[in-house]
C-alpha cells in the first residue's frame, strides 16, 4: 500500500504535448477551470470539465500507476460523499417544509419506539425526522463528487507535467513573491521525499525480519512509533540542510535573481493564452452578472 503513494505528487518525465506547453500557461489553465469547479452547481457541466482534465491526463501520456493512488483515494472519497450526502442529506433536516423526492426510508420516526436505545439517539441527531434516501441528497453527492475530482485531479497534473524549478520560476515571473513561492514549492517537494523515506524506511524493518501482520496492536503501535521517530529525525536534518544551502546561496538578498533557464513562450503559447484569458474573462463576466443565480 505504501508503494502505491510514492508516485505522489512527483514529476513525470514525458515528452508530451502537455509537458511542453509553458507552465504559465499551464497555470493560467486552472483559474477556468477552478472558476467553472466553484460556481457550477450543475454535474453535466462538472461532468464535462472533468472530461476536459482527463483529456489533458491522456494527452501528457502519465501511465496509470503513477495516479492509480489518486484514484483511490478519491474514489473512497466519492463513496463517503454518496453515503452520507445521500443518506444525510441537510436539506431534508434544515428545510423540513420543503418537499423532496425520497426513495426509501432507512428509519422512520414512528420505528424510534421500537429502539429504547439507537432510536432516541438516531431522532435527536435528525431532529426527528429520520433517515432516508432522497434523490436531492444524491444530486448534492455526485455535485460535491465533482468538485472533488476536478480540484484534486486539475491541481495534481500541474505537478506531474512541470518540474518544481519551472513552477517556481513561472510563479516569479507572474508577480508571486519568491519567498513565498519556495515555500509553497518546499513544502510541496518534500512530500514525496517523504513518502519515499517512508517506504524505504519500511522495507529495511521488513529486512530485519518485522512482520506487521503478526504483530498485536501495542506491537504496531511501537513499530509505527519507531518509523515515524525516523522519518521526523531525518525531515529535519533535510531541512536544517535545506536552511544552510539557501543561506550559502544567499537567499533573501535584495539583488534582482537570475535564472539558469528562462522561459520562453511558443506561438501555441500565446494563442492558449489568449484563448484562455477571453473565457476567463466571459465566465466572470456571467458570474458578475447573473450574481448567485448563476447556476449553470
Amino acid at each position: 500500500m505504501i508503494a502505491l503513494f510514492r508516485g505522489f505528487f512527483h514529476y513525470v518525465d514525458k515528452t508530451s504535448s502537455v509537458h511542453r506547453l509553458d507552465p504559465r500557461v499551464k497555470l493560467l489553465l486552472l483559474i477556468p477551470i477552478f472558476i467553472l469547479n466553484i460556481t457550477s452547481g450543475n454535474a453535466v457541466t462538472l461532468l464535462t470539465v472533468f472530461s476536459f482534465v482527463i483529456l489533458l491526463y491522456i494527452l501528457s501520456r502519465i501511465p496509470y500507476r503513477r495516479y492509480k493512488a489518486l484514484i483511490m483515494i478519491t474514489l473512497l472519497s466519492s463513496s463517503s460523499f454518496f453515503l452520507f450526502g445521500t443518506a444525510f442529506y441537510f436539506g431534508f433536516y434544515t428545510y423540513p417544509g420543503r418537499s423532496f423526492t425520497i426513495w426509501l426510508w432507512i428509519f422512520r420516526p414512528e420505528d424510534a419506539s421500537s429502539l429504547s436505545i439507537l432510536g432516541p439517539i438516531i431522532m435527536g441527531l435528525t431532529e426527528g425526522r429520520g433517515i432516508v434516501l432522497c434523490q436531492e441528497g444524491f444530486l448534492w453527492s455526485l455535485v460535491t463528487t465533482m468538485k472533488f475530482l476536478i480540484s484534486v485531479f486539475g491541481g495534481n497534473l500541474l505537478l506531474m507535467t512541470t518540474q518544481p524549478k519551472e513552477i517556481l520560476l513561472a510563479l516569479n515571473k507572474l508577480g508571486v513573491p519568491l519567498k513565498l513561492t519556495f515555500v509553497a514549492m518546499t513544502a510541496i517537494r518534500f512530500i514525496p521525499i517523504t513518502m519515499e523515506e517512508w517506504y524505504v524506511i519500511m522495507n529495511a524493518q521488513r529486512a530485519r525480519g518485522l512482520k506487521f501482520k503478526r504483530l498485536d496492536v501495542k506491537g504496531t503501535l511501537s513499530a509505527l512509533l519507531a518509523i515515524l521517530s525516523t522519518l521526523i529525525v531525518n525531515s529535519i536534518k533535510r531541512a536544517r540542510i535545506l536552511a544552510l544551502a539557501m543561506e550559502t546561496r544567499a537567499f533573501g538578498a535584495n539583488e534582482k535573481k537570475v535564472a539558469f533557464k528562462e522561459l520562453k513562450m511558443t506561438r501555441l503559447d500565446i494563442a492558449l493564452t489568449i484563448a484562455i484569458c477571453v473565457v476567463t474573462v466571459f465566465l466572470l463576466s456571467l458570474i458578475i452578472y447573473f450574481g448567485a443565480r448563476l447556476w449553470f
